[in-house]
């Protein structure tokens, strides 16, 4: 489990920043202390692949959703507009507004989501470094990249890789960007 400063260590090492939530983004909502600690004190990066966005500006209007998600922090968006919130329990979900906002499953807590951010920067980089080299998806690098990617989310948190998971559902996608 990634502790928040190791985290931003480890973010931050490749000169991108992290941005921190205030204390007050948790005002009236019940979450797991650890939670509360590492969005205070490492904070999520501003943008993140694959296509995430996150940061305080995103705290949780339960007018937005609805009063089923009530007591949930949004912590950021996907691509597609999507709220991706931590619940009471810690869990870390994306609130999919093409399935009425269900629930899709993103980590078991704030810490995996971590670690999965920073195997799926790593993911990315092989991609990117493959198709420069017109590689395909027998590309060594890509191949390790990929099989660290699923150690790394897989071995912490083995919910985030069964379907329909959101990790499970951008890993395939990444994967046919290779070919």
């Amino acid at each position: 489990m990634a502790a928040p400063e190791e985290f931003r260590d480890a973010w931050e090492k490749a000169g991108d920043q992290l941005v921190a939530f205030p204390a007050a983004a948790f005002s009236g909502l019940e979450l797991p202390p650890q939670t509360v600690t590492f969005l205070t004190t490492a904070g999520l990066p501003e943008n993140a692949a694959p296509f995430l966005t996150f940061g305080p500006r995103h705290t949780h209007s339960p007018t937005v959703m609805g009063s089923s998600h009530q007591g949930l922090l949004e912590i950021g968006s996907d691509g597609a507009g999507n709220p991706l919130v931590i619940g009471p329990d810690g869990v870390v979900a994306v609130l999919d507004h093409e399935r009425g906002f269900a629930p899709l499953y993103v980590n078991a807590d704030v810490e995996r989501l971590a670690e999965a951010l920073l195997a799926c920067r790593e993911l990315i980089d092989a991609l990117n470094e493959a198709e420069d080299r017109g590689a395909g998806s027998d590309d060594p690098d890509w191949r390790k990249a990929r099989e660290r990617f699923i150690t790394v989310v897989k071995g912490g948190d083995p919910a985030a890789l069964e379907a329909p998971a959101f990790w499970v559902q951008e890993l395939g996608n990444l994967s046919s960007l290779i070919g």
